[in-house]
């Protein structure tokens, strides 16, 4: 056996889903970082359940910072608000990052072309199972 005889031949190509179905996801990830210009934001990674072909899908959620005015707060809190609410939390309770992997949640993916990353699945709606 060679060094790496891995049959990497027979390993499929990663494919998106179709868009504007709901699908089941898992939480791999999550974690408070800064974005690339600098503002905080929580970065969730989950995969496709079922599908395991299927890209991870990333969300980056914008947290508040001091400088948003009541509009552009509400608006990113509203986001997180929808992802909480589709996880079967209470939105009036903290959340602890670390409780997050192995969650699973429903959501509508949205199919996205990107120059840069090519097809990829976005979410579209997170979907409240209450």
């Amino acid at each position: 056996m060679g060094l790496l005889d891995l049959h990497l031949d027979k390993v499929p190509d990663q494919k998106p889903v179709t868009g504007g179905e709901e699908y089941k996801l898992t939480i791999k990830t999550a974690e408070q970082k800064d974005s690339s210009t600098g503002k905080p934001m929580l970065a969730v990674m989950f995969t496709v359940n079922d599908h395991p072909d299927a890209p991870p899908v990333f969300q980056n959620f914008m947290l508040p910072t001091k400088e948003d005015d009541k509009a552009i707060k509400n608006m990113k809190l509203r986001r997180i608000k929808e992802f909480v609410v589709a996880l079967s939390k209470d939105p009036s309770e903290p959340i602890e990052l670390d409780d997050l992997p192995g969650e699973d949640l429903w959501a509508i993916l949205k199919l996205d072309s990107d120059a840069t990353y090519g097809d990829r699945n976005i979410i579209g709606k997170f979907i409240n199972q209450a």
